[in-house]
């Protein structure tokens, strides 16, 4: 899939990010990874952001893990749709992490 939004020296960047946060070398990113990699941000995000951030992502997984590139492009997808106003995800072209829909 090619991204829309990022440039690829931010792709490779977050990707750098990712694959240290990755602790069980498997390619992937699970809510506890996730959530180790928020909090080295701390000037960023708040506890409570992160502890947020990190449950929503932990249940739309259902506990799961999503891979590095998968999780890139679910954040090119967060970029361009905020450009657009912040439109959420059809049932077309699916949720970016594979989360399913309450509809």
């Amino acid at each position: 899939r090619t991204l829309k939004k990022l440039d690829m020296s931010v792709v490779d960047k977050i990707k750098a990010e990712l694959m240290e946060a990755d602790v069980k070398n498997d390619g992937r990113i699970d809510a506890e990874e996730l959530k180790t990699l928020l909090r080295s941000h701390n000037n960023t995000f708040t506890d409570s952001e992160i502890i947020e951030i990190s449950e929503l992502y932990y249940a739309a997984r259902a506990g799961g893990s999503i891979s590095i590139d998968k999780f890139i492009e679910a954040i090119d997808h967060a970029v361009v749709n905020a450009d657009k106003g912040g439109r959420h995800f059809t049932k077309r072209e699916g949720h970016p992490l594979g989360a399913g829909s309450c509809a």
